[in-house]
């Protein structure tokens, strides 16, 4: 069984300066590479920084965007998911994670449940996101994306940081430890449908996710 091993990025975006930022991305993305790393996870909103107010739109890029594409250039053999806003269809703006594999853009996330507490007014400039879906790493790993608190924090720490400054996380995470904890879940297990779908429609609330049916 394998161990994938991923990294967390922790970097400080210079705000509204994507050039500066792209180099930051590709020296991590070339680090990561060197040391093995298979999964490797940008900041939310790390190719502009965050708190960009009405220059929200003035940094938007499509999801297929060169930069987004010089990216993907640099990530053979290693899925790497990076933040930024992404403008959508009739001029709409969204707080997204792509992920990029292999030279090629394999999923992009919208935020779910935006910031809208405190000093945080990201309900003013970006849409809501509405679907979570999965991508593959290979045939043992899945995996999904999540932005900020969309879901309260579990299961045990894999990496600390070294102090604030910028640097590389990495973790080894093994197949078999993830195996026999997915195993151990009652509600899997069991099959206990009815408490799954009661828990999942609690969080949703919990989080203000929109009730949605997505159809293929």
């Amino acid at each position: 069984m394998s161990v994938l091993r991923a990294a967390i990025a922790q970097m400080n975006p210079v705000l509204g300066d994507m050039d500066e930022n792209l180099r930051t991305h590709l020296q991590y993305i070339k680090e990561a590479k060197s040391k093995g790393v298979r999964l490797l996870l940008f900041p939310e909103l790390s190719l502009s920084g965050y708190k960009l107010g009405a220059d929200t739109i003035n940094l938007a890029i499509r999801n297929n965007a060169q930069k987004i594409q010089e990216l993907a250039r640099h990530t053979e053999n290693i899925h790497v998911i990076i933040g930024c806003v992404e403008e959508g269809t009739a001029a709409q703006f969204y707080n997204s994670s792509i992920v990029v594999a292999d030279g090629e853009i394999e999923y992009v996330h919208r935020k779910l449940n935006l910031a809208n507490y405190g000093r945080l007014d990201e309900g003013k400039y970006f849409g809501t996101g509405r679907y979570v879906e999965t991508f593959h790493i290979d045939s043992q790993w899945k995996a999904s994306v999540l932005i900020c608190a969309v879901i309260d924090p579990f299961g045990k720490t894999l990496a600390i940081a070294n102090g604030d400054s910028e640097q590389l996380l990495i973790a080894d995470i093994d197949y078999a430890q993830v195996r026999l904890a997915r195993f151990h879940l009652p509600t899997v297990r069991d099959s206990n449908l009815e408490l799954v779908c009661r828990e999942i429609n609690r969080i949703a609330d919990y989080n203000r996710i929109p009730p949605c049916r997505k159809t293929t």
